[in-house]
């Protein structure tokens, strides 16, 4: 799901510009980009864009959508088994933040390479 949202970004971007070389659109194409990513608890270790097998039978999982100026778009979170301190809920979106920058740095590489 996350990776559906990061690549639909690129998606809808190569779409506008594509609208716009065959003149169906006007004026230049400004778009706040989006990305998301998963981090979660598996097995005691804090983990990045989770497999199924980890994110199935993790502790806590959480899902993270931000945009280009680092704002949260979305949260979805879960303790699967007990809860977790707010410090480790701070830990996973320090860490999702930073997935998400490295994500956002693949998109800019993919709309470069469009041009």
């Amino acid at each position: 799901r996350t990776a559906a949202v990061s690549a639909g970004w690129v998606a809808l971007y190569q779409a506008l510009r594509w609208a716009k070389q065959h003149e169906l659109l006007e004026g230049k194409i400004e778009m706040t980009r989006v990305a998301a990513v998963s981090a979660g608890i598996w097995q005691g270790q804090t983990l990045l864009d989770l497999t199924y097998e980890e994110d199935s039978s993790s502790e806590f999982d959480l899902n993270l959508v931000f945009n280009d100026r680092g704002e949260i778009i979305e949260v979805q979170g879960t303790a699967e088994h007990a809860p977790i301190a707010p410090e480790k809920l701070q830990q996973l979106v320090a860490l999702g933040f930073r997935g998400v920058n490295r994500i956002m740095e693949e998109q800019q590489k993919c709309v470069e390479s469009m041009r």
